[in-house]
């Protein structure tokens, strides 16, 4: 059956001595269709092991720490030692406010999932909240409420036993019953939209006690979830890490906050010096991307030597409808010789470019990497980022040669398929007398003067309708005249 609007029991009005309906449509649409982006969520577990102050035992959890998968949300609890912060252990007895603050140090953050539970609890208040802290100011404190967003681990008690269900769910059970009962349940927490473009620097847990045996929380675990997509760069690498002294594990690795994928082995990077060997032309790197609505672009960027001034290297951003930035990138600014000691290109604006890694070493063995953020215009938020080159000018056969090691998008819209419906047809109906003649007609400008006959005049029945197959068309005004 074809998907049709239909449209009915339109007000009518009088126009001399024609009665006219008018009906507009903004065909918009009902058929089909998607384009399916290349991406999805990162996860990142935060190491919260510094903060805790129990083992699971304390709590009788019995579930296996490590590395598990917990509500499909993976997290990261010690296999050994203090596994979790314990409110009431944080001070003993008492009604005092405890707090449990923690680094996290990741760009780009959509949502935090938590491991929170209480012992005891107290409907109302709210009695316990977590705040959020952004590198550039973003702030946002998500109140926690028992019976809502939170509940006694073991509920049978007597304590808070309701979850909303929704934003908050139960992940874990150990199967008893009674009052040996126990759980553990996982909280979505959704950001503001200026987190995307700052570092989540840290989160404070506040737990307000209300009365000495009233409420303390129970943390166990949380997890970032990220806007960001690292670029598979493999198919246009040409030299191992080895190649310029890059020590560091490769992988799915953390730099500057940002999760990048670097080959565990063969070819690791692109450098530009190994993409012509000697000589001053112009080489480029052109490398696919294909991901929809991105905000931000974060290289691994450095030079084999490097001259100030130029630009001599520039990166360029292709957009699916049209959209396109250019980024010129300058020595002493966005980027420098990887090996800075040796007098070549040592500075960066410590901004946009930000060093991080380095071998620990001194002299000219000392070695580094750098991490650029790219912002790109708005217009990339409603396309795909199809494609991005990085090209290298040269500037002298030994003055600059670029250096890429990763690259990873930051994507600002939430959906995943982006969507295009069609309308193959539309049914335009009205209430007419018998015997009486009826043109429907149409245009689609409003502001157009004349009106086109769809189809011949129709007799009416008392209860008229017909089809416009109007397939693709975006936009159609209808009107029906009764012909004297």
């Amino acid at each position: 059956m074809r998907p049709h609007v239909r449209l009915c029991d339109f007000s009518t009005r009088h126009i001399g001595h024609i009665r006219t309906l008018i009906v507009s449509v903004a065909v918009f649409v009902v058929l089909a269709m998607a384009n399916v982006c290349t991406r999805a969520d990162t996860y990142q577990p935060i190491d919260l092991s510094s903060t805790f102050n129990q083992p699971l035992a304390y709590l009788s959890y019995t579930f296996t720490p490590g590395n598990i998968l917990l509500g499909g949300v993976p997290f990261t609890i010690p296999t050994s030692g203090n596994q979790m912060w314990d409110g009431y252990s944080a001070g003993g007895g008492g009604s005092d406010v405890r707090t449990n603050q923690f680094p996290v140090g990741v760009f780009g953050v959509k949502s935090v999932h938590t491991l929170l539970n209480t012992t005891w609890g107290t409907a109302g208040g709210p009695y316990a909240w977590i705040e959020f802290f952004g590198s550039s100011g973003a702030y946002y404190r998500k109140d926690l409420y028992a019976n809502v967003d939170i509940r006694d681990h073991s509920p049978s008690n007597g304590y808070p036993y309701l979850i909303n269900g929704t934003t908050t769910v139960k992940v874990w059970d150990n199967g008893l019953s009674g009052s040996a009962y126990n759980l553990l349940d996982k909280q979505q927490i959704d950001l503001p939209a200026e987190f995307l473009t700052q570092t989540l620097t840290r989160i404070c847990l506040t737990d307000a006690g209300h009365g000495e045996y009233h409420q303390r929380l129970v943390f166990v675990g949380a997890t970032v979830v990220t806007a960001s997509y690292p670029i598979d760069l493999s198919s246009t690498f040409n030299q191992p890490l080895s190649y310029l002294s890059y020590t560091f594990t490769p992988g799915n690795v953390l730099l500057g906050g940002v999760p990048f994928t670097i080959p565990t082995s063969g070819n690791q990077i692109w450098d530009g010096y190994s993409a012509g060997g000697a000589g001053a032309d112009v080489r480029s790197n052109l490398f696919p991307v294909g991901v929809f609505g991105v905000k931000s672009v974060h290289t691994l960027l450095n030079t084999t030597w490097g001259t100030a001034g130029g630009p001599y290297a520039w990166i360029e951003f292709y957009g699916s409808s049209g959209a396109y930035y250019r980024k010129d990138l300058y020595a002493d600014v966005d980027i420098r010789d990887h090996s800075p000691n040796n007098g070549y290109a040592s500075q960066i604006n410590g901004t946009t470019t930000i060093k991080v890694w380095d071998n620990g070493l001194s002299g000219n063995v000392y070695n580094l990497l750098d991490k650029q953020q790219i912002d790109l215009p708005a217009e990339f938020l409603t396309q795909t980022l199809t494609r991005i080159c990085l090209t290298d000018a040269g500037h002298g056969e030994y003055h600059q040669r670029l250096v890429l090691v990763g690259a990873t998008a930051v994507g600002g819209a939430d959906e995943d398929l982006l969507a295009a419906i069609h309308i193959s047809a539309l049914d335009i109906c009205w209430s007419g007398r018998t015997n009486q003649l009826y043109q429907v007609q149409y245009k689609t400008n409003v502001s157009d003067t004349n009106w086109l006959n769809f189809g011949v005049a129709v007799q009416g029945t008392g209860s008229n309708c017909v089809t416009d197959g109007i397939k693709d068309t975006e936009r159609r005004f209808y009107r029906v005249t009764r012909i004297p």
